[in-house]
């Protein structure tokens, strides 16, 4: 789970980057889209659906999308479930008795997650 989520994080931030047009028809069925259309009102969902869907040719439905879901708080969602997910690793990892080194490896791959943009 950590690992997608930091694969549409990845993606949203790069989406969002300011120097390029957003490439969206990756996203359109990652976590920040379906966070955005959930809890979106059911015309914004409609107008971002068809931003997204208009996206491809279209540099201005690119830009609305993208700044559709960002305003929608998708990214903090995504960083909030990274941390939830990391801490039900640690844990389930803390609870394997006797802690052997080759758990003391695996926590060592569980990253943390720098909760600033």
């Amino acid at each position: 789970m950590i690992v997608q989520i930091l694969d549409d994080l990845e993606e949203f931030r790069i989406s969002g980057n300011e120097d390029r047009l957003p490439e969206l028809s990756g996203l359109s069925r990652s976590l920040p889209v379906v966070y955005a259309l959930e809890v979106y009102p059911p015309e914004t969902g409609t107008r971002l659906r068809d931003c997204l869907r208009e996206s491809r040719h279209d540099p201005q439905a690119a830009r609305q999308a993208w700044d559709l879901i960002d305003a929608s708080g998708s990214g903090s969602y995504m960083l909030v479930e990274l941390e939830h997910y990391r801490s039900l690793a640690i844990a389930a990892l803390s609870s394997v008795q006797p802690f052997a080194p080759a758990g003391e490896r695996l926590a060592s791959l569980i990253p943390k997650f720098d909760l600033q943009r």
